[in-house]
């Protein structure tokens, strides 16, 4: 599943370039995923990824009405 969504992912993080996380936040989700894989704690292992995968949900509605063309809603 990540390996077919990556590029859907990848596209959006690089359009989203100008309005990005800050690398610091991003770092912490990181290491929080680490820890909690580390602890072999799966739910706080899911709620950590997800957490980290939401970032760039954050502007996906923003680059779908300025990029029509690039980004295709199909939920």
């Amino acid at each position: 599943v990540l390996e077919r969504e990556k590029a859907q992912f990848d596209r959006l993080r690089f359009l989203s370039l100008p309005n990005v996380t800050p690398v610091a936040v991003l770092i912490d989700q990181h290491r929080t995923m680490i820890a909690t894989v580390r602890a072999r704690d799966p739910d706080a292992a899911e709620k950590a990824v997800r957490d980290h995968l939401s970032e760039v949900l954050k502007v996906t509605e923003q680059l779908s009405a300025r990029y029509p063309d690039l980004i295709v809603n199909d939920m």
